[in-house]
């Protein structure tokens, strides 16, 4: 940050605009219960709030603890799971479960460790549950935060004392608000004066950092197997409408293919052959003999 304005400055701003603003989600509520951290924050990942609320709602309701999710099939979870897109997530998430139930009696572990062997459980998830559910003072890098503090100049690890839950929440509805990736609302940010990248967008003749931003090309971020192709001729959009088929019930095969070939497109019976491998491999589809289902 500048010389002239201190980090505590910028947090005392920042904290200030969340009391103001904060998102009212039901996973924030006190005390905060670690299972719907934990279903939130997989729901989370790659999707919009907007379409997470009313699925975290139904999930909750329809599985109120762990114990009863740790219960459920493979099946039901992707079944509640429509809509959310990377299926490979609910199945995560039933192992978790499983393994918090039946190897640690319900009871979220809190240690690094423990948590960096639960099934898709990276640098994020662990820091989220351990500061969102439990309170540890640690950072919580997502990609709103890592924004933020790229244009900002704000220090990695920088948080308030004993606020970094209430911290990093607040700097998560900012970047979901105001400083967004593709728009930022440069003219309603509390720190506009004190932003790095506005600073330097105002050098060189702009008004704001989004006036500059609005006129640089957009890059997309493509796999290198999928470069050229348009979404819906990618292995995981067909992945995802064959198990979207299945969702319907067990049927054979050949319904599958044809499905697939039929209403998306989708001849090429080897790259099929392919994609349901993967499914298999994954643990997202069972297949028993000529028979497919979830």
């Amino acid at each position: 940050m500048s010389a002239y304005f201190p980090v505590h400055i910028f947090q005392e701003f920042i904290l200030a605009w969340y009391a103001k603003n904060r998102r009212d989600l039901p996973w924030r509520k006190v005390p905060r219960n670690p299972y719907h951290i934990l279903v939130s924050e997989l729901m989370l990942q790659q999707t919009q709030v907007s379409r997470v609320l009313p699925k975290f709602t139904h999930f909750i309701s329809k599985w109120p603890t762990i114990e009863s999710l740790a219960d459920a099939k493979l099946s039901e979870v992707i079944i509640e799971w429509q809509g959310l897109g990377y299926n490979r997530r609910a199945k995560h998430l039933l192992e978790t479960a499983k393994i918090i139930v039946h190897d640690y009696q319900g009871l979220f572990p809190k240690d690094n460790k423990e948590l960096q062997n639960l099934p898709g459980f990276g640098p994020y998830m662990v820091s989220a549950i351990r500061v969102f559910a439990f309170g540890m003072q640690e950072p919580v890098l997502d990609v709103n935060v890592r924004r933020i503090q790229e244009r900002t100049g704000l220090e990695p690890f920088a948080f308030p004392q004993e606020k970094a839950d209430e911290w990093h929440q607040a700097l998560m509805d900012f970047g979901s608000n105001i400083c967004t990736a593709k728009a930022p609302a440069c003219s309603l940010c509390p720190v506009s004066r004190i932003c790095q990248a506005n600073k330097e967008a105002q050098r060189l003749g702009f008004e704001t950092y989004a006036q500059w931003l609005a006129t640089q090309p957009k890059v997309k971020k493509i796999s290198k197997k999928d470069i050229g192709k348009k979404f819906e001729e990618t292995d995981r959009y067909f992945r995802g409408r064959i198990i979207d088929f299945l969702r319907e019930g067990s049927t054979s095969m050949q319904k599958v293919q044809d499905h697939i070939l039929v209403t998306h497109k989708l001849s090429d019976r080897k790259r099929f052959g392919n994609i349901i491998e993967s499914l298999v491999v994954d643990g997202l589809i069972i297949v028993e003999g000529s028979t497919v289902h979830l």
